[in-house]
């Protein structure tokens, strides 16, 4: 198995590669697995979607684009 540190960076990687050469289109992907509803692309409470939010956010994007509520992320903490 990678460190957790190989993966996060592959993660990273492809979410700047998305959304620098492709950001017409890349608002359409979507890695959260707790969603419920499928018109809404992220949950905002899982561990996944706060990984998410670290790698837009790093990458001077705002994860509202994508729907993300960042307050209830950061407020109640990623289950």
């Amino acid at each position: 198995l990678f460190p957790y540190t190989t993966l996060f960076r592959s993660q990273y990687q492809i979410m700047s590669v998305l959304w620098r050469r492709y950001p017409d289109i890349a608002d359409l992907q979507c890695s959260c697995w707790s969603i419920q509803d499928p018109h809404v692309g992220y949950c905002s409470l899982c561990l996944k979607c706060l990984k998410i939010a670290m790698i837009l956010i790093s990458l001077d994007i705002d994860p509202a684009r994508l729907g993300m509520d960042v307050n209830a992320l950061f407020l109640k903490g990623a289950r």
